[in-house]
């Protein structure tokens, strides 16, 4: 673990260094005790812990963070592409591929990896990205249903397959409990709203 913690520290990652070595010395993630558990963890820099909202994560936020396999950047380029899902060791809360590699960088949660192999071991791959995910981030399902009664989303299915061949990702602004009672579950969102919402990734 001296090992690890030195690599980040030398790195810039000297923040998340920290919080790794109290996390393992409180146990806080029962994974992490498990030695036979490997990991593949995000590491955020030093200047992403500046931020007053991050200065002190919560034990959730680094969870968010660390995916349950050792992924190195041969497995990630060649297994994952744009909408893969990662698990990670906060449950129900996977990493969302939002910009596949072809040839250029990988983004996870529209944060980019910065640098591969920060650290690596048999246990341990560390990767450094340049922020902190954000767990709120959601895509929308756009399924193509059977649209009766409501004008907006018989429009809506076709300029949405379209935008995608485009190269653009639909980021659902709207939480379920925010959803109008008229709006079920499922349902495309309104065309006029996607427009704001659209991230454009090439």
């Amino acid at each position: 673990m001296d090992l690890l913690l030195n690599a980040l520290t030398l790195k810039g990652y000297s923040a998340m260094s920290l919080v790794l070595w109290q996390t393992l010395e409180e146990a806080s993630i029962p994974y992490a005790v498990n030695p036979n558990t490997t990991f593949t963890i995000f590491c955020p820099p030093d200047e992403a812990f500046f931020a007053l909202k991050y200065t002190h994560p919560p034990v959730t936020l680094l969870q968010y963070h660390a995916v349950p396999l050792k992924l190195d950047k041969k497995s990630i380029e060649l297994s994952f592409q744009l909408g893969s899902k990662l698990d990670t060791l906060l449950p129900g809360h996977p990493l969302l591929v939002t910009r596949p590699p072809n040839g250029g960088h990988v983004f996870i949660n529209e944060v980019r990896i910065m640098e591969w192999d920060v650290y690596r071991d048999n246990r341990f791959i560390i990767h450094g990205v340049e922020d902190f995910f954000d767990p709120a981030l959601q895509t929308v399902s756009c399924r193509i249903l059977d649209y009766t009664g409501s004008p907006h989303r018989a429009v809506a299915a076709k300029p949405v397959a379209e935008l995608r061949l485009q190269h653009y990702l639909i980021i659902n602004p709207f939480h379920q409990s925010h959803r109008p009672e008229s709006e079920p579950a499922g349902h495309s969102i309104p065309l006029p709203c996607m427009r704001l919402f659209m991230t454009y990734y090439l």
